[in-house]
């Protein structure tokens, strides 16, 4: 216990991957006193399936982490669901992650990297939440072996990919934005047809 009453508001990096020891209980104990951090390393510990402040009586609530920017969750494959405060956070891997269904990433607005490749568990639903919550920060998202959701790779032709199913309703809901963010994202990396697309919505959207 002496261990967890120390202070560790000065720590801004913190790397405990692969440490069979560390439970959901003794997880949120330590992040009390982490709340500085700027990047946290959690990848292959096993024995988490909740990343969240714990309840008994009530639905888990986002564990806070205003200044954290990355997180690093790949190959937890018993963690089920991540509940997090993170306004600045800007890179979230969780490649491996096969129980994974539940994603909340409370105030998030400058999130770039997603990366949920093998997501076995993750539904569409949550999936197009990320999708549409961030696609106007979002440069680089991999879902590649993930199950129920569209395969999307860092190349523009997935990018157009994407930006078609949204255009059009394809496996998805229709959300003309979510589409013209990212026809621009491809059209930014040359792809010919995106250019043309966005364009067209562009002038769609302005009325002309």
């Amino acid at each position: 216990d002496s261990f967890f009453e120390r202070g560790f508001a000065a720590l801004r990096d913190l790397d405990i991957r692969g440490c069979p020891q560390l439970t959901n209980g003794l997880f949120a104990l330590l992040m009390e006193s982490c709340f500085n951090l700027r990047s946290l390393n959690l990848a292959q510990n096993t024995a988490l399936t909740k990343v969240a402040i714990l309840k008994t009586f009530s639905k888990d609530m986002p564990l806070p982490f205003k200044k954290l920017r990355i997180l690093n969750i790949s190959g937890c494959f018993s963690l089920q669901e991540i509940r997090l405060q993170v306004p600045k956070l800007q890179h979230f891997l969780a490649s491996d992650c096969s129980t994974l269904s539940e994603i909340q990433l409370t105030g998030a607005t400058s999130l770039k990297t997603l990366d949920l490749r093998n997501a076995e568990s993750l539904s569409l639903s949550t999936f197009e939440n990320l999708i549409q919550n961030h696609s106007h920060t979002l440069t680089k998202v991999q879902t590649e072996g993930a199950k129920n959701i569209p395969v999307i790779t860092n190349d523009p032709e997935s990018q157009y990919q994407l930006a078609e199913m949204y255009a059009l309703g394809q496996g998805v809901k229709q959300n003309l934005r979510t589409a013209i963010e990212w026809y621009r994202k491809a059209a930014e990396k040359g792809h010919e047809a995106s250019k043309t697309l966005y364009e067209v919505c562009e002038r769609f959207l302005k009325g002309k």
